[in-house]
């Protein structure tokens, strides 16, 4: 499933993502799943659920950004008809913001979702710091971070209190935020 799904990010995601280094699209959900096959490595997971969350990071955004080959929308039943698994087509729909909702409405559901989605969601969010600490202008920069205290924080801390994860997710995220307000305050340690 995970090469399906790596497969299908790679076709289905074309273009490039903003920022400076205009990257493909396709290397965005790579970052995800080299946080959560290296840097969470350490994070034992039995084997189903690991190969579920890399298929999950893989397809995060196939449903929001993701275009086929004649140029038209993903849709969930394009993932059904790839073969991929309806609790892995559930997370990567519950990953979806379709511009329908609200952003808040779409982060305040996320804490609804299976503890897969959430840790998917953190890792996308560290992910999407590291990245745009850069490239955000600073009002965005500013507005990301408020949601990422608001909603993000909290969906790490929903995870057991004595987990590893919670604690790896937790630390992450505000490493994340931290590393652009350090470097652009020379007078902070």
């Amino acid at each position: 499933m995970i090469k399906k799904a790596e497969e299908l990010a790679r076709r289905w995601m074309p273009g490039f993502r903003q920022g400076p280094g205009k990257r493909e699209a396709w290397r965005h959900p790579e970052d995800l799943v080299k946080v959560l096959t290296h840097e969470m490595a350490f994070i034992k997971v039995p084997p189903e659920e690991h190969e579920k969350r890399i298929a999950v990071a893989w397809l995060h955004d196939v449903l929001e950004d993701g275009k086929k080959e004649d140029g038209t929308a993903v849709f969930v039943e394009d993932l059904r008809d790839e073969g991929i698994e309806a609790v892995v087509i559930a997370d990567v729909l519950a990953l979806t913001h379709d511009g329908r909702e609200s952003k808040e409405a779409y982060l305040s559901r996320l804490k609804e979702k299976s503890a897969r989605a959430k840790v998917v969601k953190c890792v996308d969010r560290i992910c999407n710091l590291r990245e745009g600490r850069e490239s955000f202008k600073v009002k965005r920069w500013i507005r990301y971070v408020g949601e990422t205290y608001y909603f993000i924080f909290p969906l790490a801390e929903e995870m057991p209190k004595d987990s590893v994860e919670r604690g790896f997710l937790t630390q992450e995220l505000i490493k994340a935020v931290e590393a652009r307000i350090v470097g652009a305050c020379p007078y902070l340690p």
